[in-house]
Protein backbone atom coordinates (compact mmCIF):
# COMPACT_ATOMS: atom_id res chain seq x y z
CA UNK A 1 0.00 0.00 0.00
CA UNK A 2 1.41 3.23 -0.50
CA UNK A 3 -0.69 4.87 1.95
CA UNK A 4 1.34 7.58 4.40
CA UNK A 5 2.41 6.73 7.63
CA UNK A 6 -0.32 7.98 9.76
CA UNK A 7 -0.32 7.68 13.37
CA UNK A 8 -3.64 7.48 14.81
CA UNK A 9 -4.97 10.12 16.75
CA UNK A 10 -6.58 10.23 20.34
CA UNK A 11 -10.24 12.83 19.87
CA UNK A 12 -10.11 14.84 23.03
CA UNK A 13 -13.36 15.35 25.48
CA UNK A 14 -14.76 18.60 23.93
CA UNK A 15 -11.91 19.22 21.62
CA UNK A 16 -12.92 20.01 18.38
CA UNK A 17 -9.55 20.68 16.64
CA UNK A 18 -8.37 16.97 17.62
CA UNK A 19 -12.10 15.30 16.99
CA UNK A 20 -11.33 17.08 13.48
CA UNK A 21 -7.44 15.74 12.70
CA UNK A 22 -8.99 12.22 13.97
CA UNK A 23 -11.95 12.26 11.28
CA UNK A 24 -9.57 13.57 8.52
CA UNK A 25 -6.93 10.43 9.26
CA UNK A 26 -9.65 8.05 9.11
CA UNK A 27 -10.84 9.52 5.71
CA UNK A 28 -7.47 9.14 4.31
CA UNK A 29 -6.70 5.81 4.98
CA UNK A 30 -10.09 4.12 5.47
CA UNK A 31 -9.44 1.55 2.79
CA UNK A 32 -6.16 0.61 3.79
CA UNK A 33 -7.69 0.21 7.80
CA UNK A 34 -10.26 -1.97 6.20
CA UNK A 35 -7.33 -4.07 4.45
CA UNK A 36 -5.18 -4.23 7.23
CA UNK A 37 -8.00 -5.61 9.40
CA UNK A 38 -9.35 -7.69 7.11
CA UNK A 39 -5.77 -9.65 6.87
CA UNK A 40 -5.57 -9.44 10.76
CA UNK A 41 -8.85 -11.41 11.07
CA UNK A 42 -7.87 -13.56 7.86
CA UNK A 43 -4.56 -14.34 8.70
CA UNK A 44 -4.44 -14.46 12.79
CA UNK A 45 -8.92 -14.79 13.22
CA UNK A 46 -8.79 -11.88 15.83
CA UNK A 47 -12.00 -11.14 16.62
CA UNK A 48 -11.47 -7.73 18.43
CA UNK A 49 -10.19 -6.81 14.25
CA UNK A 50 -13.08 -8.65 13.04
CA UNK A 51 -15.85 -6.69 15.18
CA UNK A 52 -13.54 -3.22 14.10
CA UNK A 53 -13.84 -3.91 10.73
CA UNK A 54 -17.65 -4.60 11.56
CA UNK A 55 -18.40 -1.52 12.72
CA UNK A 56 -16.31 0.72 10.43
CA UNK A 57 -17.53 -0.66 7.58
CA UNK A 58 -21.49 -0.35 8.27
CA UNK A 59 -23.27 2.73 6.12
CA UNK A 60 -24.13 4.25 9.59
CA UNK A 61 -20.31 4.41 10.10
CA UNK A 62 -19.67 5.97 6.68
CA UNK A 63 -22.57 8.39 6.72
CA UNK A 64 -21.65 9.43 10.46
CA UNK A 65 -17.98 10.46 8.93
CA UNK A 66 -18.98 11.90 5.93
CA UNK A 67 -21.75 14.19 8.30
CA UNK A 68 -18.52 15.08 10.73
CA UNK A 69 -16.30 15.85 8.15
CA UNK A 70 -18.52 18.61 7.07
CA UNK A 71 -19.55 19.70 10.19
CA UNK A 72 -16.33 19.36 12.34
CA UNK A 73 -14.34 22.23 10.51
CA UNK A 74 -16.80 24.66 11.39
CA UNK A 75 -16.88 23.79 14.68
CA UNK A 76 -13.11 23.86 14.73
CA UNK A 77 -13.21 27.53 13.37
CA UNK A 78 -15.40 28.75 15.84
CA UNK A 79 -13.45 27.23 18.53
CA UNK A 80 -10.57 29.13 17.31
CA UNK A 81 -11.93 32.17 17.24
CA UNK A 82 -13.69 32.26 20.62
CA UNK A 83 -10.20 30.98 21.95
CA UNK A 84 -8.72 34.11 20.34
CA UNK A 85 -11.62 36.09 22.13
Amino acid sequence: MNQPLICPSEAKAVRWLSYERAVINIRRIFLSLCTCLEEEVDERGCAMAGGILHNLQSSRTVIILEMLSGVLPILATLSKHFQVS
